[in-house]
């Protein structure tokens, strides 16, 4: 195993049971394939882990995202420091080509295109220039995948308007300038392409709301899973 792709001391860990979204805890220490963190707690809750319990761990680095197998080695419980031991059972995983987590969800979307001058009117809705509403097949702090019926080139450069519904049902659609990445075409049966666009502003800005949008879509699925 690659000393560059095992965690290391801060970094932040999303934890996955079977058929659950993740929970989060951070790496106190790592040594001999074995990582010491947080007891993962859920709205200030510690989460209950067993022993010998195997797990999925998720860690980031520049390269991309890797999953590990991990297995439950010892809880502490006492006290006001709770902490657990992970041990790392297989080899790291990469799951995606890009850094930011993507989050499976299908939302109202359109593309409209963008004045020839740039400015301030990019972030402007003009009906005259809708292309197509589409839907979104996910999302990550620096993008998004669209499902999409017309023809789009690498480079091109667009409006999306995105209905997060969120922080609140209410809320005004988010604007964004996007450009076009790649395009996976459609198998044969298929009516929609799948395009795949990087954002192009917004900066941190977005790439923050953007982050603690996909982390509470995930708590709130996994409430409805709890009730």
């Amino acid at each position: 195993m690659s000393i560059k792709l095992v965690p290391a001391i801060g970094d932040k860990i999303d934890i996955f049971r079977k058929n659950s979204p993740y929970y989060r805890t951070m790496v106190e220490y790592y040594a001999d394939s074995t990582i010491y963190a947080q007891l993962p707690t859920y709205k200030g809750v510690p989460i209950i882990l067993h022993t010998d319990e195997e797990l999925t761990a998720v860690f980031y680095r520049e390269t991309g995202r890797y999953s590990v197998r991990v297995r439950v080695v010892t809880l502490n419980l006492e006290g006001n420091l709770k902490n657990i031991e992970f041990k790392i059972i297989s080899s790291p995983e990469k799951e995606q080509r890009r850094h930011a987590y993507r989050f499976p969800v299908r939302m109202d979307a359109a593309i409209y295109s963008l004045p020839e001058k740039d400015g301030e009117a990019f972030l402007v809705v003009d009906e005259e220039r809708l292309i197509e509403r589409v839907r979104t097949r996910d999302i990550s702090e620096t993008g998004v995948a669209l499902l999409v019926g017309g023809n789009y080139a690498v480079g091109e450069r667009y409006l999306l308007e995105l209905d997060l519904k969120w922080p609140q049902p209410t809320s005004p659609p988010l604007l964004v300038v996007a450009r076009v990445r790649r395009i996976h075409e459609s198998p044969t049966g298929y009516k929609n392409t799948l395009v795949g666009l990087c954002f192009i502003n917004g900066g941190a800005r977005l790439a923050g709301l953007l982050g603690k949008y996909t982390l509470d879509m995930q708590r709130r699925q996994l409430q409805k899973r709890r009730i």
